[in-house]
């Protein structure tokens, strides 16, 4: 392990302590609206599928997630969920869920609850294109319903909060000897397959107020300073206008055309004048296919690359420190 790694783990927090009230919501795979079903609709008797860290896991516990990721993920039919192998497989994933949500939680991250409800309802149209008698049906038949959605959204949600907390603990104890070891390490990622740019910009609603920022730029005011200003795109006015690396046919025509017409670092674009309002380019740099990019273009990833790194390593001990019994 090197130094940079070193630093990572001293992230983790003590999985020993956080371990003993992991399972504290694990019965939230119950299928909505606290309703479980009844074990006569899917099975003749509930039992013990397994013990994790002491808690028991139910059958009837497993029947939601297996239901939907039987239909969903593996495109079973409804007599085909007792398959052993199937549930020995997804049976791992369950608890790992289970261990992963419990840990988050227990670190105190939430998700917001009307995010969580408007991600249910697109993902919810999205899967059943609101024909909702098809949905009635397949959810009966297979043992879930709305509430199994909305908990695995939770889950997925709430391990997006935990990366984002990690990034941004990064963002501010890293030094920059951390981030070149990181870029050092990652480098294979970096590799541009076709030509690209990095560059800044600075969007302008109104015509007069954007001339008069360019003639700024002219002579010599810091292009940073002046995103955050006057920039109405918020997102990268938060970082001087910085939008990173990117490629042929991402941006609208006339960003692309004029931004890729810059040659040299630091370069401006005059204005460009597209549907969103006008813009000023700055060029930080150009790639060729095949080359790599710049350290200073890599600090936009880097930071949520370790993170998840470190997620999966914190996954990782998690389950393998975790007691899990499976019964037959």
């Amino acid at each position: 392990m090197n130094r940079s790694q070193k630093h990572w783990v001293n992230f983790v927090p003590l999985l020993a302590v956080a371990i003993i009230i992991i399972l504290l919501s694990w019965r939230f795979f119950m299928p909505g609206d606290g309703e479980a079903i009844q074990p006569d609709e899917v099975y003749f008797d509930d039992f013990v599928i397994a013990r994790v860290n002491g808690v028991d896991i139910l059958f009837s516990d497993f029947v939601p997630y297996r239901g939907f990721w039987g239909y969903y993920s593996y495109g079973l039919d409804p007599e085909e969920l007792d398959d052993p192998d199937f549930i020995d497989e997804l049976l791992d994933s369950f608890i790992e869920e289970l261990l992963q949500r419990g840990y988050i939680q227990s670190l105190g991250i939430t998700v917001d609850e009307n995010e969580l409800e408007y991600e249910f309802t697109m993902t919810e149209a999205s899967l059943f294109h609101f024909d909702y008698d098809i949905q009635a049906e397949i959810e009966k038949d297979y043992g879930f319903n709305a509430g199994t959605l909305r908990e695995l959204l939770r889950g997925y949600m709430l391990a997006e909060a935990y990366i984002n907390y990690l990034t941004g603990e990064i963002e501010t104890h890293f030094s920059e000897e951390d981030f070149q070891a990181a870029y050092t390490e990652y480098m294979e990622y970096f590799i541009n397959w076709e030509e690209c740019v990095s560059a800044s910009h600075i969007l302008i609603k109104d015509f007069d107020e954007a001339g008069s920022v360019l003639e700024r730029l002219h002579a010599g005011e810091e292009f940073t300073l002046l995103a955050a200003e006057h920039s109405v795109d918020y997102n990268s006015a938060i970082r001087g206008g910085y939008l990173g690396a990117f490629t042929r046919g991402v941006m609208v025509p006339e960003f692309e055309d004029a931004a890729f017409a810059l040659t040299e670092p630091g370069e401006l674009s005059e204005l460009v004048e597209t549907d969103f309002g006008f813009h000023i380019i700055m060029l930080h740099q150009y790639y060729e296919e095949g080359s790599y990019l710049s350290f200073a273009d890599t600090l936009n990833y880097l930071p949520m690359m370790i993170a998840e790194e470190l997620y999966d390593m914190e996954m990782y001990e998690l389950y393998y420190s975790a007691e899990i019994v499976y019964y037959p």
